[in-house]
């Protein structure tokens, strides 16, 4: 069993789906994916889709550089009395 020598978990809430998407994107950005486990379009469109129906999406992964990255974000319109919660690390 391969040892996992550090995690980066985040856990975010945003107000729209473009603010999601483009949150996301910045993440492959920060933590490109191993080649062995490559993003296909198709995981990315429906990820969009997802958050355009106010889904979460939950993304789990190895990067480049070893690291297991965990992603969870939602859409939190604030409609329902509370607001929204603050990112979680």
């Amino acid at each position: 069993m391969k040892r996992i020598a550090e995690t980066a978990t985040v856990f975010s809430t945003h107000r729209t789906a473009d603010e999601a998407y483009a949150w996301l994107e910045a993440t492959l950005q920060q933590y490109p994916r191993a080649a062995r486990t490559p993003l296909p379009r198709e995981v990315l469109a429906d990820a969009r889709a997802r958050l355009e129906r106010g889904g979460e999406v939950d993304w789990f992964y190895y990067s480049l550089d070893g690291r297991y990255v965990t992603r969870t974000l939602d859409i939190c319109t604030g409609l329902q009395g509370g607001g929204c919660p603050p990112d979680r690390p």
